[in-house]
């Protein structure tokens, strides 16, 4: 059934004013002008049809009316002011959630988050992932890793780090393919290409001067994770991007075939939730991905 209200800021006006009992203490609790609260009052009375005060100059009092409104307007904003506190506690506790790309989740995230426990051991961490990116207004998450260019990333959201692309393999598949020697080409590979960038190895290419060469084979596969599987288990060269193969490259089960990186000018930024931003939990964990992504781009 649909409620009969009247405005919000007509409500707080009524009730500090009733408090006080003075239009001028009203207005400085409520930050408004004194002929702000005194309108606020008078469209209250015209929504309710009745008279609330009786006026002299500044103070108020209140009618017998009034006082029995302010009795049951108190009660409800009481218990308003109740449910709000319940839901910051839930929001204030030690569990976060947080929204990121799947492959960005295994292969960058999940290595790293036990540095995070380590420092913060009472704090719970829910990982939602999703190709598609979640919306704070679901209430699922109230942190997110999110992939931006970064000429236009908004000013609210923080850079993890600048993305750049290089050509990767196992180290055993390069020196089967004579991928070791400055001169060699990639016209005798397997090239693994990752559907979620379908011009990435064009775009390669053409930074390196290359564009006429074509690939012995290709071998397609859908998410980022995967390539970099299929290169590490010596079925072809896949691209590297920061930060995905960076564990792989620091254990040498990948290998970087050229020095030169190529800047996508994409990146990856972390953005709070307007409610998350009052979270310790979850301003922690924030600052501490930021750190993460500091050394990722060292």
């Amino acid at each position: 059934m649909s409620r009969r209200l009247p405005p919000f800021a007509a409500i707080r006006a009524f009730e500090a004013a009733a408090r006080h009992c003075n239009l001028r203490l009203a207005s400085e609790e409520l930050y408004l002008s004194i002929s702000a609260v005194s309108h606020q009052l008078k469209s209250l009375e015209q929504f309710l049809g009745i008279q609330l005060f009786n006026r002299t100059h500044n103070t108020l009092e209140l009618t017998n009316v009034g006082q029995t409104y302010m009795k049951s307007l108190a009660e409800a904003l009481d218990l308003i002011a109740s449910a709000t506190a319940k839901t910051e506690a839930i929001r204030n506790t030690t569990s976060i959630s947080i929204n990121t790309f799947p492959s960005l989740a295994v292969l960058w995230l999940m290595p790293r988050l036990s540095t995070f426990y380590r420092q913060y051991p009472e704090v719970d961490v829910n990982i939602l992932t999703s190709i598609e990116p979640l919306t704070f207004r679901s209430g699922l998450v109230e942190l997110a890793i999110r992939y931006e260019d970064l000429k236009t990333v908004p000013t609210s959201n923080t850079v993890l780090f600048e993305e750049k692309i290089y050509p990767v393999c196992s180290p055993q598949y390069a020196a089967d393919a004579g991928l070791l020697d400055p001169n060699a080409t990639f016209g005798n590979v397997t090239v693994i290409q990752c559907q979620t960038s379908p011009n990435e190895w064009e775009d390669w290419f053409k930074s390196v001067n290359a564009a006429d060469i074509k690939p012995f084979r290709v071998l397609n596969v859908d998410n980022r994770a995967l390539a970099l599987q299929a290169a590490e288990s010596g079925l072809g060269v896949a691209m590297g991007r920061t930060p995905f193969a960076e564990r792989l490259l620091t254990e040498k089960r990948l290998c970087r075939l050229m020095e030169q990186l190529l800047p996508t000018g994409f990146g990856y930024t972390v953005c709070l939730s307007d409610s998350a931003v009052r979270s310790p939990a979850v301003k922690a964990f924030a600052s501490w991905l930021v750190e993460q992504g500091t050394q990722s781009s060292e």
